[in-house]
């Protein structure tokens, strides 16, 4: 049996925030029903296979899975036990917003089997909470993580978000110290990137705030995020926190074993609306919108809306990009699998000149990114590659 992923989408949300650019809808909560049974009937669909598989992580994302009333996650989380196989130490999380926990909700979740949370705070900051248009307060922030404590769990994120528009340094570490007082076992802090089409910026009802929020001159400047982030830093390793990868800090034994799948190229098989999947070297997807896809699962159809086999120049590419991103650094490659011998000295030569500039560290094939590579990851990716 092959280790396995399982990633399950659920679109849901109260109201869309402001920055938000993932599959995600407000105001479809009369689709619950129907969607939670197509959702099943996805994975069913794999049931002929699911003899080779050993599921090591499930992860409920969205959207805003605890939305749902917990009967939902049960049907779900009931019929993916059903179809796979799962490991004795399964991990299994799911994302939570504050505003939808509450003691019974958290309670169901554990009698769930779900073992992971990752909550999804933002920000312990009034008026940046405003800026990102989340739809809790603080107060629900700090209550919601103690009633999940309370609940039993012991392995909980806490998610933020860095380099918004008015957030100084000062406040940065604040909340940094909120988070911290609540003794989470993992942090994901994420630097704010807007998207040039989101929706929300032709909304008036946000007109008198836009420029403030998305005018080029306001945003955060680099040298600020760079040295939030070094903040960050300096203060979780020095509270006993792991900077396993570039936005990903835990206590040791608690590094998210789903996203290191992800991180080390492992296979995984997505279900629901614009869920992506990694399986025997083929990439692909399903369809995004959440109507168009219970229909095509109530039609009896596959809902792929995507797919394709990677070639040896992506599968290179992702490797080193995957590898680089994480504390382990990139080890060498098998540079003939990918029939990119002629390109290993050129590499490489590249790589020497990105350590002279104080990007890399490491000697011959082994090497790591520094803070300040880290940083840039994805400006150094391109240029090596």
């Amino acid at each position: 049996m092959k280790d396995l992923s399982v990633y399950l989408h659920l679109p849901f949300c109260k109201t869309k925030c402001r920055y938000c650019n993932f599959n995600s809808y407000s105001g479809l909560e009369f689709l619950f029903d129907d969607y939670a049974t197509a959702l099943r009937q996805d994975f069913c669909s794999l049931g002929h296979r699911s003899g080779e598989f050993l599921v090591q992580t499930i992860y409920l994302g969205g959207g805003t899975p605890s939305l749902l009333p917990l009967h939902y996650l049960e049907k779900i989380m009931k019929g993916l036990k059903e179809v796979f196989h799962l490991s004795p130490g399964c991990e299994v999380s799911i994302e939570v917003n504050p505003e939808t926990i509450y003691p019974n909700y958290a309670h169901g979740l554990q009698g769930l089997g779900i073992n992971r949370i990752s909550l999804g705070v933002q920000s312990f900051d009034p008026e940046v909470l405003r800026q990102l248009g989340r739809g809790h307060d603080v107060e629900q922030s700090i209550r919601s993580f103690q009633f999940l404590r309370r609940a039993g769990f012991d392995n909980i994120n806490i998610d933020l978000i860095f380099g918004v528009p008015g957030q100084s340094l000062p406040g940065w570490q604040r909340t940094l110290e909120s988070a911290l007082a609540l003794e989470p076992e993992h942090l994901s802090l994420y630097c704010l990137t807007i998207e040039k089409d989101l929706k929300f910026k032709t909304e008036q009802s946000y007109a008198g705030e836009l420029d403030q929020v998305l005018g080029e001159r306001y945003l955060v400047d680099e040298k600020t995020q760079m040295e939030m982030m070094q903040l960050s830093q300096a203060l979780l390793e020095r509270e006993g926190f792991q900077h396993y990868e570039i936005s990903n800090f835990c206590l040791p034994g608690f590094q998210c074993q789903h996203n290191l799948t992800y991180w080390r190229r492992g296979e995984y098989l997505g279900f629901g609306a614009g869920a992506h999947s990694f399986l025997e070297g083929k990439r692909f997807s399903r369809i995004e919108d959440p109507k168009r896809f219970i229909a095509a699962v109530k039609a009896g159809q596959l809902p792929l809306s995507f797919q394709e086999e990677l070639s040896p120049e992506q599968d290179l590419l992702e490797e080193i990009y995957l590898r680089l991103r994480t504390n382990s650094g990139f080890e060498g490659l098998d540079w003939p699998k990918y029939g990119a011998t002629p390109k290993r000295k050129q590499f490489f030569k590249k790589v020497e000149k990105l350590r002279e500039e104080g990007f890399v560290v490491g000697e011959g094939e082994k090497i790591y990114l520094t803070d300040k590579g880290r940083f840039l990851v994805d400006s150094l990716i391109l240029e090596l590659v």
